[in-house]
């Protein structure tokens, strides 16, 4: 994307704590850690126009794995995309004409993602989920957590596209990325944190 951007989001989430082994195989179920939402916005004036970056989420500090299953229960990246002019009228009331614009959220190497898209008249913005941190069926399987580590780092590839060109002035887009991924609440730590970040890559 030009100029290029960063994305930070960093979420908390205290992990409660079980007394024992059997304990967690009881009860599994914990908190959910949700980044900060972190919005961007880019002008676009013509048709073809478009930009890209490469983000990294990552979800770390998972606690010590006690059970038979995966410390991660399951998580998603969602994106939401929304379009106004610059001017009077801005727009995306549903009655005025604006040009189309697109967007691609997936996970880097592997077929997994979502598409959205506005309309020529677009009322309010666009959103979509990807579901992440699943947790991997093999070593060498990508997109996905291993089973058992404390970090898990997945690359995301995140563009945008304006589809329409004249006689439709500049827009403004306005991307937001959120994420949140459950964890199970086991062994007892009270200093225990599962930290999830998005940052640009590099």
């Amino acid at each position: 994307m030009t100029g290029g951007w960063a994305l930070t989001l960093l979420g908390v989430a205290w992990l409660s704590g079980c007394s024992a082994p059997e304990a967690c195989q009881a009860s599994s179920f914990g908190p959910t850690a949700t980044a900060t939402s972190l919005s961007k916005t880019l002008t676009l004036t013509r048709a073809g126009e478009s930009g890209s970056t490469s983000v990294r989420a990552t979800l770390s500090n998972l606690p010590r794995l006690w059970q038979d299953h995966s410390n991660i229960l399951g998580g998603s990246v969602s994106l939401a995309l929304s379009v106004a002019y610059q001017g009077t009228p801005a727009g995306g009331d549903g009655k005025t004409q604006m040009p189309r614009v697109s967007a691609r959220l997936g996970l880097a190497d592997t077929d997994s993602s979502i598409a959205i898209g506005t309309s020529e008249f677009q009322a309010g913005g666009v959103g979509g989920s990807l579901e992440s941190f699943r947790t991997c069926q093999g070593q060498d399987e990508l997109g996905c957590c291993q089973f058992g580590e404390s970090t898990c780092t997945l690359p995301l590839l995140f563009s945008v596209r304006r589809l329409d060109g004249a006689p439709f002035p500049p827009v403004d887009v306005t991307a937001v990325l959120d994420a949140e991924a459950e964890v199970t609440r086991c062994p007892i730590d009270d200093h225990q944190q599962a930290k999830l970040t998005l940052t640009e890559s590099p």
